[in-house]
């Protein structure tokens, strides 16, 4: 890849990118002098993390057959479905134009993996760099990677080493990963109505907790800036949260910024109620109700306005409308005339197809980057690369090596980013984790281990006798609950099988299992030797993967 033309100012900036690219690859370090130096040309960063977000719900890779997606799937099957998001010809039906204009004219990570596809423990290894079994309270034999969590004030994070290497931080919306000690979070519908919080009391509540969320965050997480912070899933008003987005740029924006916004959309998908645009209501916010909607970005209205310009469904709304809300922090940006070195990342938090598994649709998901400065248009990154490398990877980018417990799971992609060939230390598999289910995958094989505890196991068991006779579905799953299946035993027809291999070159959705096939026995062995290889770090055990019991545990 070849540098482009940039401004005077960016070219400038890239004695600093080769500066940190030194560091990284392991030339000559620089020193703390020279990083003083070049402070102010370190690039900021913008990074939006979407919420169940699926290739098919982008316009830029609705029609690209590079992740497994509900319009693969029913195409697969040769449905033509509703739910597709494309049309019956394989015309466009989502108007996302900054969402896709971060993509043309910057780089897709086409093998982007999230190590664990549910939200808390996707985002916790995205802030840590570290897999959801290292988190302390999964330190115990047997532990089940489900909903819980939390990332601790005394744990090295994203933040914490930024801050060290001056940069201005600041979080903005969904915030999963408080700790399950703290008193509970409420829950209010997403579709939450003006009289609901007035009738039922409610919005003092939500003012309190609101006040306490960014109290506790704002004391040893690494956070200079918290606000508008949604607490789990709850009332969706992006106006609200863009506005504090605005606010810390404008208060940051003539030094080195980190700015981390975690969506709270599309949770659910676009057809779910909590998606219609035009039925959200406009004051209700995580903190209760507000005085008035903020005047931040383009209305609800011009969205219905624009979808019926370009003939396009009402009820892909929520896409233009978190467009709209990508478009306003970029534009800030430009208006700030800090987007030339602001580097901007784009990435979901898991699929939505297959979620809560660790099959492709849930794990393998959209991600862009951009960066004027310092990375040409239209590239496509095809190393195995997710988001337990973006801690490493932003901490590069701020000059500074990253701690060693960042790079424990991860690795910067940072030379990647930056048109070099691949490290030829770069891995060649990643660990997928999901309820009692872990995997390899590789370019081209998948290997799923489904190995619970004795207790679930012999419960699984009497279940399936127990649909057997009866002729009723199985309710117990993989993930150790009867609940969070989210269907993938109905769309996955070797669910339940216990040890399961797939060639994703031929085989994206998962139909055909060749862990039985004698032809791929080889190939077998290889995985599960590599499964052994990834757990002999780890305190947890796994069946006959990893039989070591707990190790020690950092105190909450």
């Amino acid at each position: 890849m070849q540098w482009r033309s940039v401004s005077q100012h960016a070219q400038f900036n890239l004695s600093f990118v080769w500066l940190t690219l030194s560091v990284v690859v392991g030339c000559t370090p620089a020193s703390p002098v020279e990083l003083k130096h070049t402070t102010s040309t370190r690039p900021n960063i913008v990074l939006f993390y979407a919420d169940d977000l699926d290739a098919d719900e982008i316009g830029c890779t609705s029609s690209q057959d590079n992740w497994a997606t509900y319009t693969g799937f029913n195409k697969l099957r040769g449905w033509n479905r509703t739910k597709n998001r494309l049309g019956v010809n394989g015309e466009k039906l989502l108007l996302t134009p900054n969402i896709d204009s971060l993509a043309n004219t910057g780089a897709t990570l086409t093998r982007f993996y999230i190590t664990s596809p549910a939200c808390t423990p996707s985002r916790y290894t995205l802030l840590t760099g570290r897999i959801a079994s290292r988190n302390p309270v999964k330190q115990k034999s047997y532990a089940r990677i489900d909903w819980r969590g939390p990332l601790h004030s005394r744990e090295t994070s994203l933040p914490k080493t930024l801050q060290r290497a001056g940069y201005k931080t600041g979080v903005v919306g969904k915030w999963h990963n408080f700790s399950k000690r703290r008193s509970m979070f409420l829950r209010i519908p997403h579709d939450v109505t003006f009289e609901f919080l007035e009738s039922a009391n409610i919005n003092e509540q939500l003012k309190e907790q609101h006040e306490r969320d960014v109290a506790e965050l704002s004391n040893g997480f690494g956070w200079d800036f918290v606000d508008r912070i949604s607490n789990g899933n709850t009332a969706f008003n992006l106006e609200w949260m863009v506005e504090g987005a605005l606010q810390f740029i404008d208060e940051n924006h003539d030094q080195p910024f980190f700015l981390y916004v975690p969506l709270a959309v599309p949770h659910g998908g676009y057809s779910d109620q909590a998606n219609q645009v035009d039925q959200l209501e406009p004051l209700a916010t995580a903190a209760g109700l507000i005085d008035h909607l903020p005047d931040v970005m383009p209305s609800r209205a011009s969205v219905y306005e624009r979808l019926q310009a370009a003939n396009m469904p009402r009820n892909k709304a929520m896409a233009t409308h978190m467009d709209d809300a990508v478009g306003a922090i970029l534009d800030k940006l430009s208006e700030m005339k800090v987007r030339e070195n602001t580097i901007v990342f784009f990435i979901s938090d898991h699929g939505s197809f297959g979620k809560y598994s660790c099959y492709e649709g849930a794990a393998r998901v959209p991600a862009f980057v951009n960066w004027p400065a310092g990375i040409k248009a239209g590239g496509r990154i095809e190393s195995l690369t997710g988001n337990l490398d973006m801690a490493a990877t932003l901490t590069s980018i701020a000059g500074l090596e990253p701690p060693a417990d960042m790079q424990q799971d991860g690795q910067s992609f940072l030379p990647q980013l930056l048109g070099r060939q691949e490290p030829k230390n770069w891995r060649k598999s990643i660990l997928l984790e999901a309820g009692y289910s872990k995997a390899v995958v590789s370019k081209r094989w998948k290997y799923i281990a489904n190995r619970p505890p004795p207790e679930i196991l012999e419960k699984m068991k009497e279940d399936a006798e127990h649909a057997s006779t009866t002729g009723q579905h199985r309710t117990i799953f993989w993930t150790g609950s009867t609940l969070h299946s989210f269907g993938n035993h109905r769309k996955f027809p070797h669910y339940f099988d216990k040890d399961q291999l797939y060639d994703l070159e031929n085989d994206l959705y998962a139909r055909t299992n060749l862990a039985n096939d004698p032809a791929h026995a080889t190939v077998l062995a290889e995985q599960k030797e590599r499964l052994s290889e990834f757990l002999e770090s780890l305190t947890v055990t796994f069946g006959e993967f990893k039989e070591t019991g707990p190790g020690e545990r950092i105190a909450p």
